[in-house]
């Protein structure tokens, strides 16, 4: 007998009435076509999900869904454009570079709604994915908040706060960086807001360097905008590799003291063709795969015609492989996001036949050398 509420849904709480048993660390659970499951509780080191149904987000509460892969048939979702997710969603992705690729044949069950036009379902790819397959809706909406600001008013050395144009929604315990305004990218500087009052942001650890926050005019009625940009990294819903354990930190400038860039297995999120995705206010963090071509923070790959999807307002950062990368994919709006410390692009148009994309109001910052171990051009395709 399952558990159903008026809704016709079931909780993800009684997975042993719709599911037959109670998931556990390493189990791969496959949601049913038809179903849909609400997450009320902590899914913690799962093996691969496959949802052929739907996943929604129980909204009242903070959870994390932990898994080697997430294979989106159906539809994750999270929040919607008119009322998004406050709590924390946190999408941890815990694949192993030793664990066996993905082939999403091997997980539709039958249910490959005639979308395969380019054999995705059929080749291998690398697992500590999200993959949002053929016929599959990801709609991830998280709080409301300012990607990104500049500074009112110039930010000097010592100081523990800033004055900011527009704060809102932001947090105490969220993170932001503050871009240098000198000749030095590293002068870049990172902080956790202790206190906020309207768009004044308080931190405990003084600035070791001036950030400019002043506007020149330059005659003829210009203005020479020189105000350090002010980018915030967190958000309500997270999508997130879990550290590699054989993480290298690589030496890319010897003249500034842990000016590394990291190198890893980082996980991944793909999207494919015949797919919706809404994504708004989502962090991607320690995500990529160095070294690995079309192993990205997040991928559109041959997406083809994406109208009415998008992504703003999202922060990918600390990225050990590019950050946002539209390939073969037309139509994408990609509107007021951060990309910030990342190894090699930060965002990325690949083939150059890509059509009708926007990209707008968007900020990147750091973007750091791919050391040459890890240069996909060095990187022999069989």
């Amino acid at each position: 007998m399952m558990h159903h509420d008026s809704a016709g849904e079931v909780l993800w709480s009684n997975a042993a009435d719709w599911l037959g048993f109670t998931p556990g660390p390493g189990d791969n659970v496959v949601i049913p076509h038809g179903l849909t499951v609400i997450l009320d509780e902590d899914a913690r080191d799962l093996g691969t999900l496959a949802i052929h149904g739907t996943l929604k987000v129980a909204d009242d509460r903070d959870l994390t869904l932990s898994a080697d892969n997430v294979l989106v048939f159906g539809a994750l979702e999270a929040g919607t454009e008119t009322e998004p997710h406050v709590h924390d969603f946190d999408v941890v992705l815990t694949g192993e570079a030793a664990d066996p690729d993905i082939v999403l044949a091997d997980w539709s069950h039958g249910h490959m709604h005639g979308h395969d036009h380019h054999g995705h379902m059929m080749e291998a790819i690398d697992n500590k994915a999200l993959i949002v397959a053929p016929g599959g809706t990801l709609d991830l909406h998280g709080a409301e908040t300012v990607s990104w600001t500049q500074l009112e008013a110039t930010a000097l050395t010592g100081a523990t706060s800033i004055e900011v144009t527009d704060a809102s929604g932001w947090q105490i315990g969220d993170t932001i960086s503050i871009a240098p305004t000198g000749l030095d990218a590293f002068e870049v500087e990172d902080r956790v807001i202790t206190s906020i009052d309207g768009n004044t942001v308080g931190f405990d650890e003084p600035l070791a360097h001036r950030h400019n926050g002043t506007q020149q005019d330059v005659g003829d009625g210009r203005l020479l905008d020189m105000r350090a940009e002010v980018a915030n990294l967190s958000r309500t819903v997270t999508i997130r590799g879990e550290a590699d354990p054989d993480l290298q930190i690589l030496e890319t400038n010897s003249e500034h003291e842990g000016a590394f860039a990291r190198a890893g297995y980082g996980g991944h999120v793909m999207v494919l063709n015949d797919t919706e995705v809404r994504i708004d206010g989502v962090e991607f963090a320690e995500l990529g795969i160095s070294g690995e071509v079309g192993r990205y923070p997040l991928h559109f790959h041959h997406s083809g015609d994406m109208t009415g999807s998008y992504v703003r307002d999202a922060s990918v950062h600390h990225s050990l492989q590019r950050g946002i990368v539209v390939h073969q994919t037309d139509n994408l709006l990609v509107e007021d996001n951060v990309v910030y410390d990342v190894m090699s692009h930060g965002i990325y148009i690949e083939d150059g036949v890509e059509t009708g994309n926007r990209f707008d109001g968007n900020l990147v910052m750091l973007p750091r050398s791919t050391h040459n171990d890890f240069r996909i051009d060095e990187v022999r395709i069989n």
